[in-house]
């Protein structure tokens, strides 16, 4: 939970954009640089960090936005699907975002093509989600 400032000038110096979204009557503002990353905050304080498929890191090592379902299945059994979204190894801390339209027509991971890609990865709290799966 550290706070925006820290990081806003370095931020802005790699081009990124501010937003601010509405989100359940709640002010979301974060900092975007198309198809690279975004940084989430509420009241000065990060909530959310997203890599999407232009970032070159990996989470862990080997978890990747661009990957593939099937690749995904390669490193782990246990990923379970919340809100278009795939939860792996019960780490609600990570969400693996699917890419359009794969996060709306599925409701379960057996009924995904193998060749779904990760859209995106966020780090965040997403712990409510545990009630979903």
């Amino acid at each position: 939970s550290a706070n925006i400032e820290v990081y806003r000038d370095e931020l802005l110096m790699m081009g990124c954009e501010h937003k601010e979204n509405i989100f359940s009557n709640q002010s979301i503002e974060y900092f975007h640089l198309q198809g690279v990353l975004s940084v989430a905050f509420r009241d000065g304080v990060i909530i959310g960090i997203t890599a999407e498929t232009e970032y070159q890191g990996k989470y862990a090592g080997q978890i990747y936005a661009g990957m593939t379902l099937q690749q995904l299945k390669e490193i782990s059994l246990d990923l379970v699907m919340a809100n278009g979204a795939l939860i792996l190894n019960q780490n609600f801390g990570r969400v693996l975002w699917l890419a359009s339209p794969n996060d709306e027509l599925y409701d379960a991971v057996s009924e995904l093509p193998d060749h779904a890609v990760i859209d995106s990865i966020t780090v965040g709290n997403y712990d409510e989600w545990k009630f979903f799966c």
